[in-house]
């Protein structure tokens, strides 16, 4: 109960925070949780106010399916790009040091499109994927059993690998090389899809193959 209570509190600095500017929490000491609540602020704040991301690069290597593609989706220039590690028959590695990064153009994307999978990316926890859920955690705790990703029965040698690059020059990079997949993996897939009319995440978890 006193986990959720922090929780509630939280939210209410959060919120006094963003709409009158006043930052509560200092004057706040609820003693041997004080870190807990300022872990969970920071939490909420990401969330309300998330940091806004300009490229993200998408790796997925498909060893059932012999296929290695890497995706360049800028989000700043709204543009999507393309590499094909096999497309002359031969496996030839990316150069990044070539004319855009090795990447071959695909199209324009909308600006609306994009505002929309900003959104969903945020819903979805897209930034925080590999790092601990605290709402699931501590609300759902009963279904929660510490393995945030997923395993793909099917092709677990599978590989992908996700590096994001954020408008204030940082960095967030996650991925795994054991077929699994984060709990919001198919609602990205559908963002990516609806953003860019292309098959960016190549698997949908729910199907477990090719959609």
């Amino acid at each position: 109960m006193k986990r959720i209570v922090l929780h509630l509190l939280a939210v209410v600095l959060v919120t006094i925070n963003l709409v009158f500017g006043v930052d509560l929490l200092p004057l706040i000491d609820v003693h041997q949780e004080q870190a807990y609540l300022m872990t969970l602020v920071s939490y909420y704040q990401n969330y309300a106010s998330p940091k806004e991301m300009d490229v993200i690069y998408v790796s997925n290597v498909g060893l059932g399916l012999g296929t290695y593609m890497e995706h360049k989706v800028d989000l700043k220039n709204k543009k999507v790009w393309e590499y094909n590690a096999w497309a002359s028959g031969e496996y030839v590695q990316r150069d990044p040091a070539a004319e855009e990064e090795g990447f071959d153009f695909m199209r324009e994307l909308n600006g609306c499109k994009i505002e929309t999978f900003r959104r969903r990316a945020n819903w979805c926890g897209f930034a925080n994927w590999g790092e601990p859920n605290l709402l699931l955690y501590d609300w759902y705790r009963f279904v929660h059993r510490g393995e945030r990703y997923e395993a793909n029965p099917i092709v677990i040698e599978d590989y992908w690998e996700i590096t994001i690059v954020f408008a204030d020059g940082t960095t967030k990079q996650d991925g795994s090389n054991s077929g699994t997949y984060p709990r919001t993996w198919d609602c990205m897939y559908d963002a990516f899809e609806e953003l860019t009319g292309e098959n960016i995440l190549l698997y949908k978890k729910k199907r477990w193959a090719i959609a």
